[in-house]
């Protein structure tokens, strides 16, 4: 599930600038690498978990958390 989120993210992020990024390879990146990136893919993922039916609080508990 974590990769699939991943690939969403990136159309996402593609969408907002206008044109889709390139699909890069998918290596083992997990959801800590992505909450310590820049804003944007911080409220792209926001948006993806909302859309999967998260909770607002259970997004925001989620992009605080540190490890």
């Amino acid at each position: 599930m974590e990769m699939n989120l991943i690939g969403k993210i990136e159309n996402v992020i593609g969408e907002d600038k206008g044109k889709k990024t390139e699909q890069t390879p998918q290596t083992v990146v997990g959801v800590n690498d992505l909450l310590k990136s820049n804003k944007a893919v911080k409220t792209a993922m926001a948006k993806q978990l909302v859309a999967m039916g998260l909770s607002q609080d259970s997004v925001d508990r989620i992009l605080k958390q540190k490890r």
